[in-house]
């Protein structure tokens, strides 16, 4: 039997060898995601972490890198 892929949005069933031709992939359509898109956008789904402070500024320069040990 071939393999399908499930939909993220939707959760429709296409076949994976045909899925992974299209410009949407991994979603069935262009409007699923748009519409995980746009649930990204609206705060519906969010990366876990802590908030950032008041005082905390998310442009601020990281530490530098460590220079490699030989």
């Amino acid at each position: 039997m071939p393999a399908e892929w499930p939909c993220p949005t939707c959760g429709r069933k296409t076949l994976l060898e045909k899925a992974q031709l299209t410009e949407a992939f991994p979603f069935c359509s262009s409007r699923c995601r748009l519409r995980d898109f746009g649930r990204w956008i609206d705060g519906g789904f969010v990366v876990p972490g802590s908030e950032l402070g008041d005082g905390e500024d998310i442009d601020a320069p990281m530490d530098p890198p460590r220079a490699a040990r030989a």
